[in-house]
């Protein structure tokens, strides 16, 4: 028993390795002035979700999912990444210099250690309870979860065509699974912890970037504590994957507005495809092509969009071809958006636009609460105030999504007889505009914070 159980961790081990490495090298290539903590936990994110798409791949290929077939994957992706990094001459070894920010954290005042304390006991409170408590959501054990031990049992996808297999979810989080059953675990809920922890990583790195730092960890202290972030935490659902992935591409492609560098955009684009490799038939991903689309036209650039959509459209469209074939003729993109605007300019109602609005306000929006009356402050006072603001462009994207809400909503209300009938589904499927109010939210302080400081000096 001792043995097994000693085996088991060993393997887990070698497996969970290389989505560090494989992650960190890949980031590091792209930004390597970033922090260690910030790239080792967006790589993590990153490569968790590049791994089992190429799996997947892979096994259309006719290659069974088998914990052989995972590892040789992963592990050739860190030695490829390892002689890139090393040629490029951009891996440095001081980089890891772990006792330099310790000391930094030793010396940082009493109320942010309290609050990186409290911090350290919601991520205990986390883990603890992932680790006792197994997959018990009911569209996971019927779904994520159940497919996953079909491809354990079987080692290929085809084998659950014929048992009821469901092909409207992407496999990314059914496929985490996987690995991780393969290994000999039999509770896979550590890693939603895994997500969770980078998430409060990654967003304090990139709020770390425009406000001081006892900003960024009330900023990631909000973001933690945030009941719908917390409580999908505890939860083996796409929602917390889905709503990470498209919240950093935001992030990351307001990141890249500011500085230019096409690294950067690089990072937002495969976050953006990748939360399509979470959830398929969300449309937000359509705000930062749109705008950036806008950009290139405006600029007389065509490489952002181009080089943007390279990246995308592959890992999108993949899954998309995939589910035609299994499931028969879908919608694509291009039919989906001539459906959804024919179907708003042939069924004009104002009176079905104010029910759809008063069924969001009460099921997504009064849910937000204070944060969503302190969002609407921060619009106003945007909209009235002609100061130039380069955090203009955040509140755009986060307003230019809600709007799209909106409209899938009214073009869904037509389209669906009892749309009235899933309310939970609408604010799960919400949950990421917290983390985007909370970053508007703290974007805004600290520009405040900058203006009342030239002020002064003036």
């Amino acid at each position: 028993m001792k043995l097994k159980m000693i085996n088991t961790i060993l393997l887990a081990t070698v497996a969970i390795l290389p989505l560090f490495i494989f992650g960190y090298l890949l980031v590091n290539l792209q930004m390597t002035k970033s922090q260690l903590f910030e790239k080792v936990f967006l790589g993590f994110l990153i490569s968790s979700g590049l791994i089992t798409f190429f799996w997947f791949i892979l096994n259309l290929l006719g290659v069974p999912y088998t914990i052989v077939s995972f590892l040789l994957l992963a592990w050739s992706f860190v030695l490829i990444l390892l002689l890139i990094n090393i040629i490029s001459k951009k891996l440095k070894l001081d980089n890891f210099n772990l006792k330099s920010k310790i000391i930094e954290a030793w010396k940082l005042p009493l109320w942010m250690k309290i609050i990186i304390l409290i911090l350290l006991a919601i991520l205990g409170s986390v883990l603890i309870y992932n680790i006792y408590w197994p997959v018990k959501d009911w569209d996971s054990l019927v779904l994520y979860d159940y497919r996953a031990k079909i491809f354990v049992d079987t080692g290929f996808m085809i084998e659950g065509v014929a048992r009821g297999y469901f092909f409207n979810y992407p496999l990314l989080t059914s496929l985490s699974h996987t690995w991780i059953y393969l290994t000999g675990i039999t509770n896979p809920m550590f890693y939603y912890f895994l997500l969770y922890l980078s998430f409060l990583i990654v967003f304090y790195y990139c709020l770390r970037r425009y406000v001081p730092r006892g900003l960024s960890l009330i900023g990631m202290l909000f973001l933690a504590v945030t009941p719908e972030v917390f409580q999908h935490s505890q939860m083996s659902y796409t929602n917390l994957p889905y709503t990470i992935y498209l919240t950093l591409a935001f992030i990351y492609f307001y990141i890249w507005f500011n500085n230019k560098k096409m690294t950067t955009l690089v990072i937002s684009s495969i976050l953006l495809a990748l939360s399509t490799w979470t959830r398929s038939s969300e449309p937000f991903w359509l705000v930062p092509i749109f705008l950036l689309i806008i950009y290139s036209f405006w600029k007389r650039k065509p490489l952002p969009i181009v080089l943007y959509l390279a990246i995308f459209l592959p890992i999108q469209r993949i899954w998309n071809i995939f589910q035609t074939k299994m499931l028969g003729q879908q919608f694509s993109t291009s039919e989906m958006m001539k459906f959804s605007t024919s179907t708003i300019f042939n069924n004009i109602s104002f009176d079905r636009m104010i029910e759809v609005f008063v069924y969001l306000y009460n099921n997504v929006f009064a849910t937000w609460g204070i944060l969503g009356i302190i969002f609407i402050f921060i619009f106003i006072y945007k909209t009235l105030n002609r100061r130039k603001d380069i955090t203009i462009f955040f509140l755009i994207l986060t307003l230019l999504s809600a709007c799209l809400l909106y409209i899938s909503a009214y073009v869904f209300s037509f389209t669906q007889v009892d749309w009235k009938g899933i309310p939970d589904s609408a604010r799960r499927m919400s949950i990421f505009f917290l983390p985007l109010i909370i970053f508007n939210i703290f974007l805004f302080i600290g520009d405040l914070g900058r203006s009342v400081k030239l002020g002064r000096n003036e």
